[in-house]
């Protein structure tokens, strides 16, 4: 499938395959931002108080897992429904 659509974009005009090439490297860049905030966001540039990092260390790994997946698809979200905005979307 995807072999296909490389050689189907091959025929296009070049304003046609940038216009695709850029699409597809604001997508990467806005998918590696969102991983890199979310892990940021674990307590590194945010300021806790001490009895959020009382109960961080008291927590399990797998609850500490949790909370960083949640982190990260609240975060990933919020990226992604701001997609459109730049692309003349909604405003």
């Amino acid at each position: 499938m995807l072999g296909k659509y490389i050689h189907n974009l091959r025929t296009r005009p070049e304003s046609h395959r940038k216009k695709i090439a850029f699409i597809f490297s604001a997508l990467i860049t806005l998918i590696v931002i969102a991983i890199w905030i979310s892990v940021m966001q674990t307590g590194f540039f945010l300021e806790k108080n001490v009895s959020e990092r009382e109960v961080a260390t008291e927590s399990s790994p797998i609850e500490l897992i949790r909370r960083s997946i949640d982190t990260f698809s609240t975060t990933l979200g919020g990226v992604f429904l701001e997609i459109p905005k730049y692309f003349g979307g909604e405003e």
